[in-house]
């Protein structure tokens, strides 16, 4: 049996328990009550859970027997990445929210987890791991999920230089288009930031089209891989976005977009009514 059908197939089951030793998870966050999913979304908003009382973060992580820790908001851009991962692979988990409208990450109890103060954070036994794209390929590895994370290394080059295109070459085009144009976040919102934030998402949304017209049907080739993650992700909030002046035709892109949205992992924590 493949790796993915067991785990999907025993993870749901576990998904809901509460951790080993830890409080009982409680029901969905009052920060969304009354959101409701976009008319395309086609499933509600995940729920969203977090632990009834505080207590020692590390206490989480000992052993392989216990579940996974992921700290960080629900709604965080990071943080989603690491939750279709985990859904994908039918891991049990559970999650507590931290960050922006949550508990601080300045605190010296996330410090001691992460001295950059930023989500996610994934607890696994003694190990702290933090950056969502360290994690993802540590869970794929973890899970030995060859398909998504080949073991043979020019194929997992190809997906990694996809991961790092979108960590390094999205960075000025999310904070101008996203942050300042769509949020009104300073300084992102000020005209040049915009200006040019703006006219860079558009240029690397065609240079994903054009990838995805000459190969495909995913970026690494057939198969959907870890390096469809972080890039569907910027693809939803291509599409997402409502103030953008204007959006070249990418047929390519668009099929991708709904080729992603065929995975109930994507609908659940990306295309889920946030942008």
């Amino acid at each position: 049996m493949c790796w993915r059908r067991w785990r999907c197939g025993c993870g749901a089951r576990r998904a809901e328990r509460s951790v080993r030793g830890a409080a009982p998870l409680t029901a969905r966050h009052p920060a969304f009550d009354g959101m409701e999913p976009s008319p395309d979304a086609g499933v509600a908003l995940p729920k969203l859970y977090t632990t009834a009382a505080s207590h020692d973060l590390l206490a989480i992580g000992r052993g392989r027997d216990v579940m996974l820790k992921l700290l960080g908001r629900r709604n965080a851009y990071n943080v989603r990445k690491v939750l279709w991962l985990l859904d994908e692979l039918g891991l049990a988990f559970a999650q507590e929210d931290w960050g922006r409208d949550f508990r601080p990450t300045n605190v010296p109890e996330f410090l001691a987890l992460n001295p950059f103060g930023t989500v996610p954070v994934l607890l696994d036994g003694e190990a702290a791991l933090r950056e969502s794209h360290v994690i993802l390929r540590y869970l794929a590895a973890r899970e030995h999920a060859w398909s998504l994370y080949p073991r043979e290394l020019i194929q997992r080059a190809h997906v990694e230089a996809w991961m790092d295109w979108v960590a390094y070459d999205m960075t000025v085009a999310m904070r101008g288009a996203y942050l300042g144009g769509e949020l009104g976040l300073e300084p992102w919102c000020q005209p040049q930031f915009l200006e040019v934030g703006r006219a860079e998402y558009a240029r690397r949304m065609g240079q994903l089209d054009a990838a995805l017209a000459a190969g495909g049907p995913f970026l690494a080739g057939h198969e959907f891989t870890l390096a469809d993650i972080p890039a569907g992700f910027v693809v939803h909030r291509w599409f997402a976005m409502s103030k953008l002046p204007q959006k070249p035709e990418m047929p390519a892109l668009g099929a991708y977009y709904e080729r992603l949205s065929e995975r109930p992992a994507f609908r659940r924590h990306i295309r889920n009514g946030l942008p």
